[in-house]
């Protein structure tokens, strides 16, 4: 940070350019959420969407149309869970602890309202009650109260003087200061915050491991469980290929978990649940 920043001048226009250049500029990173077909896809290929997919291949082949509801149940949770994760996503790309899309900065001794994009390090922005902090900054002049309930959780406003520093995400209460930005993009406070907050860390607790090696055994053993009881009905029983089926289809039907499949358990992806 240069410190012979005049506060009443700010920067220059050629200023702004060379830290642009650099990268020095207020760029947010790109959320790295899922994107929406990875969604569609994670939600569709799934091993027990694949088995009843293939039981129901099977059921049509012997043309027992009316044996085929139990596809509608693997429809709808497919689509709930599609559904709900694409909610989640768009919640979590949104998510931010800047407000106020705009603030007051000076440069070349001119007052002048930007994006909060549009910040470059050493700026010299105004702060004034009711304003939110864009980017952690120093106090250069004047005095403020600022409230940083929304990042630290202490409800009493902190009076800032000169040399202080600021947090971006607070609040300014009452006063007023010019100060001067010292980091930018994702070295700001607010902004590791909001990234902490997208990320959700997978479960990995001794359930969780339990119950996916469970459904893993399921979803493996259906399938030499039902070549045993097709075998079973139409050469040992003698039943007819339609009738051995979907008795076969029938009991295979009901091993399989309705709750979705074994990589929809906990969470998936980055900072935001799985379908239902």
């Amino acid at each position: 940070m240069e410190n012979n920043i005049n506060p009443e001048f700010g920067l220059t226009q050629i200023q702004v350019e060379e830290r642009v250049a650099e990268g020095d500029a207020n760029i947010q990173p790109q959320s790295n959420t899922k994107t929406i077909s990875a969604i569609i896809k994670d939600n569709t290929l799934t091993l027990f969407n694949i088995l009843n997919i293939v039981l129901a291949l099977m059921v049509i082949f012997v043309e027992s149309y009316r044996n085929l509801l139990f596809i509608n149940i693997v429809i709808i949770n497919t689509i709930i869970g599609i559904v709900q994760e694409i909610k989640a996503k768009k919640t979590v790309d949104k998510l931010s602890l800047i407000s106020q899309p705009h603030t007051t900065v000076i440069r070349d001794g001119n007052h002048r309202e930007i994006k909060f994009e549009d910040i470059v390090r050493d700026d010299v922005l105004v702060l004034t009650p009711g304003k939110q902090i864009p980017s952690d900054a120093t106090v250069l002049k004047g005095e403020i109260e600022v409230n940083e309930s929304l990042l630290t959780g202490e409800s009493e406003p902190l009076i800032k003087r000169e040399g202080d520093a600021l947090l971006s995400g607070s609040f300014v209460v009452s006063g007023e200061a010019f100060v001067q930005v010292n980091q930018v993009g994702m070295n700001n406070y607010a902004t590791k915050l909001a990234e902490e907050a997208r990320f959700i860390k997978k479960p990995n607790s001794e359930i969780m491991r339990a119950l996916n090696f469970i459904l893993k055994v399921v979803g493996i053993g259906i399938v030499p469980i039902g070549v045993l009881l097709l075998y079973r009905q139409i050469i040992i029983q003698g039943l007819t290929l339609e009738a051995g089926v979907v008795t076969t289809v029938g009991a295979l039907v009901g091993m399989i978990p309705r709750s979705g499949a074994i990589d929809k358990c906990g969470f998936g992806g980055r900072g935001y649940p799985t379908g239902p």
